[in-house]
């Protein structure tokens, strides 16, 4: 009978151990979450936020990277937010990127709420409004050389061109710049060499304002670019 209740005795302690967890000290602050996620305060992170405007367009889209000192992706606590003009960052998605979509303005508001610093914010002011002049719409454009020229040129701005075409169902594209932005860019025989007559060129123009320093993060970059296009017609 002794020797019965001695190994009752040995179940109930362990089952009491296996229940139990025992923390000693604070809980580490940038903790592994499932799927390669961590979660951290936001002032130990780092941002990349770009904000991507075409031109006519009432919406833009919002996409951001949020990572820890090691480059971990984040994965924000209940009661951690980053908005852009209070419109809330959601993810992250199947690409590690968090997203939103703002309706377009002047300028975007990055609001920063981190329950163990308060409220911090910066508002960074988008390229203004400008259009592409040159070609015109639907007109030509020599595989020889041609020049884009586009309104509201600021040498304080940068400024990327992509040309594209899609032939006999191949997709066909080259990217020129950041340049800065002088409100033209002329293409030469050689860098239209990869284009072709008989299918549309399409024409992209973006502006480019960056800024440093968004408040909120240990550091953080946004970059707002403003597309503008058109499409020629490929001629000798």
């Amino acid at each position: 009978m002794l020797r019965r209740f001695a190994l009752l005795g040995c179940v109930a302690l362990a089952g009491l151990l296996a229940a139990c967890t025992i923390t000693i000290g604070p809980a580490d602050p940038d903790t592994p979450r499932p799927g390669g996620t961590v979660q951290t305060t936001l002032d130990r992170a780092r941002a990349d936020i770009v904000i991507a405007e075409i031109v006519g367009a009432a919406a833009v889209n919002v996409s951001a990277t949020l990572v820890d000192a090691s480059g971990r992706t984040l994965q924000l606590r209940s009661n951690q937010v980053v908005e852009i003009n209070a419109l809330e960052l959601v993810g992250p998605n199947s690409a590690r990127l968090f997203t939103t979509t703002v309706p377009v303005a002047a300028a975007y508001t990055v609001t920063v709420r981190e329950p163990t610093r308060g409220v911090e914010q910066t508002t960074v002011a988008g390229p203004g409004p400008f259009e592409i002049t040159a070609p015109g719409q639907g007109g030509p454009a020599s595989l020889s050389g041609f020049t884009v020229t586009w309104t509201g040129a600021d040498p304080g701005q940068q400024v990327e061109l992509r040309l594209s075409q899609t032939v006999f169902g191949v997709p066909v594209s080259r990217a020129f710049g950041p340049f800065e932005d002088g409100g033209s860019v002329t293409f030469s025989a050689a860098d239209l060499a990869v284009f072709a007559q008989g299918a549309d060129l399409f024409i992209e123009v973006t502006k480019l304002v960056r800024a440093d320093g968004l408040r909120g993060f240990s550091s953080g970059k946004i970059t707002i670019g403003r597309t503008a296009t058109r499409i020629a017609v490929p001629r000798p």
